[in-house]
């Protein structure tokens, strides 16, 4: 079953941190602290980007492939940009997964909502 994550994401500037327009509905979020294991389980499932947990999600879509943080990236360790596709759907939704305090990340969560079928 495809996987999801939620992730807070600091709107700056009128645009989210570290994303960058790759071409047409095509973004990379970065740099993410997540596992490679975790970053591959993502490919053809769904990222969500929140300024707040409190917050529905305001930017997103379907996770197309990852990509390791190069030496000149913002972050130490292992750090992934997540490529995907942005979709409508991605916005507005709340978030799901660990939600304590210092939470980043809701972590990965299956991907059970009606729009993440078949994704």
């Amino acid at each position: 079953m495809a996987k999801a994550i939620h992730l807070l994401c600091r709107h700056e500037s009128g645009q989210y941190k570290n994303m960058v327009r790759l071409e047409g509905q095509t973004y990379r979020s970065g740099w993410w602290k997540i596992s490679e294991a975790d970053a591959q389980a993502l490919i053809g499932g769904w990222i969500y980007l929140h300024e707040a947990k409190a917050k529905p999600s305001g930017f997103g879509g379907c996770v197309t492939g990852i990509v390791p943080a190069g030496s000149d990236d913002e972050g130490e360790g292992e750090r992934y940009g997540l490529i995907f596709e942005a979709r409508r759907e991605a916005r507005g939704q709340p978030w799901r997964g660990a939600d304590h305090g210092m939470a980043w990340t809701g972590g990965l969560v299956e991907a059970t909502a009606s729009h993440e079928a078949g994704s």
